[in-house]
């Protein structure tokens, strides 16, 4: 849908000089051809945003069945390839593709888990990116909404980034956190990676953190150092 609504002002474009007589067609095709492929374009926005609506409301009865069940909701959510999708694996026994770029997860994935004695739904959820363009953002409201209703926000963050990198995704993440709503009291920071880091420079990222939620837990999702810490970190309600 976002492609579409890209080549929008250029196909009106199109049409417009074809009007006026400076423009022989489409690729070729004629004014007809302008003015029907604008008009297929129109169709399949308006055919994508019912799916996407359909995709929101099924998302919200599923939650609804979900609290009806009393079930609690756990969300992994962070910055693109900080190890979302291996942590999931590794709590939900699971075995979803793990690529290390960005949108390697293109949809949300839901397991019931055991941590530790209480049973929760966890769910796998499309990273954040910097400069999300803004048609985007409709896009990816399904996945956001997983974020916004659950009980607790696992905020995954890759620890062994540079210091400086590391304090932009925590502070641009923060923003975003703030602007859909979501209390401190409701993300619990994961910081991922450990086996990738020596002790020179964690002090300064683990102070970062500190000043800014109220708990954290340090793991590597890959070789399960303080998976079993981080089972006995979750508190819902």
């Amino acid at each position: 849908m976002t492609r579409l609504r890209l080549e929008i002002p250029r196909v009106r474009e199109f049409i417009r000089l074809a009007k006026m007589g400076e423009q022989i067609g489409f690729y070729g095709g004629g004014e007809y051809a302008i003015e029907a492929y604008y008009r297929y374009m129109m169709r399949r926005i308006a055919h994508i945003r019912r799916e996407l609506s359909a995709i929101r409301r099924r998302r919200e009865m599923l939650v609804t069945k979900r609290r009806d069940y009393g079930l609690p909701q756990v969300a992994l959510t962070g910055y693109t390839s900080a190890g979302k999708t291996t942590l999931f694996n590794r709590l939900a026994g699971e075995s979803k593709y793990v690529d290390g770029k960005p949108f390697a997860t293109l949809d949300t994935y839901s397991r019931l888990v055991d941590f530790n004695g209480l049973k929760a739904i966890l769910t796998d959820t499309i990273g954040f990116i910097d400069d999300l363009p803004p048609l985007l953002i409709e896009s990816f409201y399904a996945t956001i909404a997983e974020v916004l209703n659950a009980d607790l926000v696992l905020f995954m963050v890759d620890i062994s980034d540079g210091y400086q990198e590391f304090s932009r995704k925590i502070m641009s993440s923060i923003k975003i956190f703030n602007d859909l709503g979501i209390p401190r009291s409701r993300i619990l920071p994961v910081l991922n990676k450990i086996d990738l880091m020596d002790n020179v420079d964690i002090n300064d990222k683990i102070g970062l953190v500190k000043s800014e939620f109220p708990d954290y837990v340090i793991i590597s999702a890959k070789t399960g150092i303080g998976i079993n810490d981080l089972k006995n970190a979750i508190r819902l309600g």
